[in-house]
């Protein structure tokens, strides 16, 4: 999968995939969100930044970062949130981000973990971002079966699966996280965890 699928995308992409409050899950899950006003969040695969502005209004007196790769999609991204002083976007990827060690209270993943791969190494840096007790939030607003179907459709993301939930949090606790929420069913996706230190062994294997 190349940058440039996503670059093209970007300007129609808002024009064509439903807003967060379309999703039945969407409304449970901003509800459940315990950002302070003064967090400091990370949006991984933040896209043209509809979730990041929903992140940027719960930490009106921290900082919120959105990071991705496509220069496209981030261009959209700062159209959209251009004035807002509590954020600023990155144009990295995850695998090879610059960004600092331990400064981060809440990560999120927000419909992008199947674009991530290799997964161990998406994660580890996850983790070497947040700060001790950080949370990682990731979620999708459908199906699994209904997220794969879309990108079997796809040559460009054919091969972005999503595992299912009880392997993905295996593997997120392989990196040194502990797991609160793994579920998923007719209408979303969702594993919630909390950073641990240090880093388990065994994800040494994976």
């Amino acid at each position: 999968m190349s940058n440039d699928f996503f670059d093209e995308l970007a300007r129609r992409w808002d024009d064509e995939v439903p807003p967060p409050e379309a999703f039945p899950f969407f409304e449970p899950w901003i509800a459940s969100l315990q950002i302070a006003p003064d967090a400091s969040v990370l949006d991984i695969g933040c896209g043209t930044g509809r979730y990041t502005a929903l992140l940027a209004d719960r930490a009106p007196r921290g900082s919120v970062v959105g990071l991705d790769s496509s220069e496209g999609m981030l261009r959209v991204a700062r159209e959209r949130l251009d004035g807002r002083a509590n954020v600023r976007f990155v144009h990295e990827a995850l695998h090879e981000t610059t960004l600092a060690s331990d400064v981060f209270d809440h990560v999120f993943i927000i419909s992008t973990f199947p674009h991530l791969r290799p997964w161990t190494k998406a994660l580890v840096q996850c983790h070497r971002m947040g700060k001790p007790e950080a949370v990682l939030d990731l979620v999708h607003f459908s199906s699994r079966e209904e997220l794969n179907a879309l990108h079997g459709s796809s040559d460009e993301v054919a091969e972005d699966m999503l595992p299912p939930v009880e392997e993905a949090a295996k593997l997120i606790a392989s990196c040194g996280f502990a797991i609160q929420i793994a579920e998923e069913d007719h209408h979303h996706y969702r594993v919630r965890a909390v950073v641990q230190n240090p880093i388990h062994a065994e994800r040494t294997r994976l």
